[in-house]
C-alpha cells in the first residue's frame, strides 16, 4: 500500500469513540447482563468498544487479546477469611492455569480466564462474600488499609472499620460509577503507615491529639497524590478527621472529583491535577463547603520517611500471647496450592483470617504463641511463601509485565525472580529494601517510590533491540517526600541484577553511621555523586 493509499484508508476508518463518550452512552455497572450473554455466544461476539466496560467488573483483556481475560478480585484492606482465600485459589487452579498474583492494592489477580468461565468464577466469589465489582474502571478502586489493623501492637487507630464502611457505601453505588478517572484511597492506622497515604487521591493517616484531659485518635488528611507518568505527593489539608467523620469526608472528596474533575483529557483526569491546580487551601475550602462544617487543624505528626512499609516475619500482636505471620511472596506471584496452605494455617492455628499487604506479601494473624512452631512447620509446604525475612525477597514487587499486560514493554515477574535469586547469593543486607520493578512508565509497581526503582524500556545492543531498565534511587517518603531520581539509564535487562548487586554492596561498604539505603542515596545525590 502506498503512503497516499495508507492515508486515505486511515481517513475512512471509523473514529474511535473516547471513553468519556462511551460513559455518556451507558453506565459501566450495566454491562454484567451482557457479559453473561457473551459467555454463551463467545469472545468473538463481543463488540470491541464494550471491553472498556468490562473493567467495572474487574475484567481486563489479556495480551495478545485473542480470548483470554484477567479477573481482579477486590479485597478491602487486603483482609479475607480462609474460605474466601480457598475460593480464589480454586478459581486460579481450575480456570487460571495456576496463575495467581497479589497486587500493590491488596487484591488478587487471576489470569487465563475466558468469557465462558467469567460468570462462574464471579458467582463463586459472590457466594463467599467477595466481589470484582468496581475493581477497575473510572471508579473508587480497592481501599487500602494496614493488613494487621486491629492487631498491630503499636497501632494508632483501627483503620479497618473505616475501610469496611466506606467500601459498603461506594462499591456498586451509581453515584460513583462514572468518575473522570480511577480514584484511590488509603486509610492508615499503624505507626509505619504501610498503606502509603502520601501517594493516594485520599490519604488518611492515624494520629492522636489531646482534647482536654483525654486523648482522641483520628486522622490527618492528605489529598491529591498519585504516580504514573506525572508523580505527585499528596498535599496536606491541615485537617484533623475524627474516626466517625472519616467516611463522610471521603465521600465529600469523591463528590468534588466527580463533579469538578477534568474530563477533557484522560492524561490529566486524575484528581491530583485538580488539587495541584487549585492548591491545598482552595481544595480544603471546597471540602469544607461540601461538608457544611470546618475541620479542626491537623495534629503535628510525621511519617517516617525510611520505614519499611510492611509487616513481614513473625510479629507480636496487641492481643497478648498472639502473633501475626508475615509471609514474603516472590514479587507477588504465588501458587493456588500455597494459598491453600496459608488458608489451612489460618484456620488450624489462627482465627481463620489472612491479609494481603501493599508489598504483595501475605499475612496470617492471631496465631497463639504455643502454636507458632506447628504453624511454621506447616508453612514449609508453601514454597512460594516464606517466613524467613530475607531483605531482598520481602521488598521485591513487580507489576504484571509484558507476559499479560497490553501496556508493558518488558517482562517483569520472571525477571524479578532472577534478580531475587542473584542478589540473595551476592548481597547480605541487615534490613529490607524495596525494589520496585515496572514494565512501563505507568508505574503500577510504583518504581518512583522504591529504594530502587526499575522502569522498563528498550535499548540497542549492537544491532539488536533488547529489553532494558532505567534505574531510579534516592526516594524519600513522608510529608516532605522526594521521588527517586534516574541514576542509570537503559541498562540491558540481563545486566540489571549485576548493577543492583554492585550498588548494594557499595552501599554496605560506604554507608555512614548506620544509614539506610534511602539516606545513603539521598546524601550522594544531594552532593552530586554518582551512585
Amino acid at each position: 500500500m502506498s503512503e497516499t493509499d495508507h492515508q486515505q484508508e486511515k481517513a475512512t476508518r471509523p473514529k474511535k469513540i473516547s471513553v468519556e463518550e462511551l460513559k455518556q452512552r451507558e453506565n459501566g455497572l450495566d454491562i454484567w447482563r451482557e457479559i453473561e450473554g457473551w459467555a454463551t455466544t463467545g469472545y468473538d461476539s463481543i463488540p470491541p468498544e464494550k471491553f472498556e466496560f468490562f473493567k467495572w467488573y474487574g475484567i481486563y483483556r489479556q495480551k495478545p487479546n485473542v480470548g483470554h481475560l484477567m479477573l481482579r478480585v477486590r479485597i478491602p484492606g487486603g483482609k479475607m477469611k480462609a474460605n474466601q482465600a480457598r475460593v480464589a485459589a480454586q478459581i486460579a487452579r481450575e480456570f487460571g492455569r495456576g496463575t495467581l498474583d497479589i497486587t500493590v492494592r491488596q487484591n488478587f489477580q487471576i489470569h487465563w480466564l475466558t468469557i465462558e468461565t467469567i460468570p462462574e468464577a464471579v458467582r463463586r466469589l459472590h457466594a463467599v462474600g467477595l466481589t470484582t465489582t468496581m475493581a477497575c474502571g473510572d471508579v473508587p478502586r480497592n481501599i487500602l488499609s494496614c493488613p494487621v489493623a486491629g492487631k498491630c501492637k503499636d497501632q494508632i487507630v483501627d483503620d479497618y472499620a473505616v475501610v469496611r464502611q466506606l467500601t459498603r457505601e461506594v462499591v456498586g453505588n451509581r453515584a460513583y460509577s462514572n468518575l473522570p478517572r480511577k480514584f484511590k484511597m488509603s486509610i492508615s492506622g499503624c505507626p509505619i503507615h504501610c498503606p502509603l497515604p502520601e501517594i493516594n487521591d485520599i490519604g488518611l493517616y492515624g494520629v492522636v491529639r489531646k482534647k482536654g484531659n483525654r486523648k482522641e485518635a483520628g486522622f490527618n488528611l492528605i489529598a491529591g497524590g498519585g504516580l504514573s507518568t506525572k508523580p505527585l505527593f499528596g498535599k496536606a489539608m491541615n485537617a484533623f478527621v475524627p474516626t466517625d467523620k472519616a467516611v463522610e469526608v471521603c465521600r465529600a472528596i469523591l463528590d468534588i472529583f466527580r463533579d469538578q474533575g477534568y474530563r477533557e483529557s484522560r492524561k490529566r483526569a486524575r484528581m491530583k491535577f485538580l488539587v495541584e491546580d487549585l492548591g491545598a487551601e482552595a481544595f480544603r475550602a471546597e471540602i469544607v463547603k461540601r461538608l457544611g462544617y470546618d475541620f479542626e487543624p491537623a495534629v503535628e505528626a510525621e511519617i517516617d520517611p525510611c520505614a519499611f512499609r510492611d509487616h513481614v516475619g513473625i510479629q507480636e500482636q496487641r492481643q497478648k500471647g498472639f502473633y501475626s505471620l508475615g509471609f514474603s511472596s516472590t514479587a507477588g506471584r504465588i501458587t493456588p496450592e500455597d494459598l491453600f496452605v496459608a488458608a489451612d494455617i489460618a484456620e488450624q492455628y489462627g482465627s481463620g483470617e489472612l491479609a494481603n499487604s501493599i508489598m504483595q506479601n501475605l499475612i496470617v494473624t492471631d496465631v497463639p504463641e504455643d502454636k507458632l512452631e506447628e504453624a511454621q512447620d506447616m508453612a514449609i509446604n508453601a514454597p512460594t511463601l516464606t517466613l524467613r525475612v530475607n531483605p531482598i525477597r520481602a521488598g521485591m514487587i513487580a507489576c504484571t509485565g509484558s507476559q499479560f499486560c497490553n501496556l508493558a514493554v518488558t517482562e517483569t515477574k520472571q525477571r524479578s525472580f532472577e534478580i531475587i535469586d542473584y542478589l540473595e547469593k551476592t548481597v547480605q543486607l541487615d534490613t529490607p529494601i524495596k525494589i520496585a520493578l515496572s514494565g512501563c512508565p505507568n508505574s503500577c509497581s510504583q518504581f518512583q517510590i522504591g529504594d530502587i526503582g526499575l522502569r522498563g524500556g528498550k535499548t540497542r545492543v549492537g544491532d539488536e533491540l533488547v529489553e532494558s531498565y532505567d534505574i531510579f534511587a534516592g526516594c524519600e517518603m513522608g510529608l516532605d517526600g522526594q521521588f527517586g531520581e534516574l541514576v542509570k539509564k537503559a541498562v540491558p535487562a540481563d545486566e540489571v541484577a549485576f548493577e543492583l548487586a554492585e550498588m548494594l554492596n557499595t552501599y554496605k561498604r560506604e554507608r555512614q553511621n548506620g544509614e539506610t539505603f534511602q539516606q545513603y542515596t539521598r546524601r550522594l545525590l544531594t552532593a552530586s555523586y554518582e551512585i
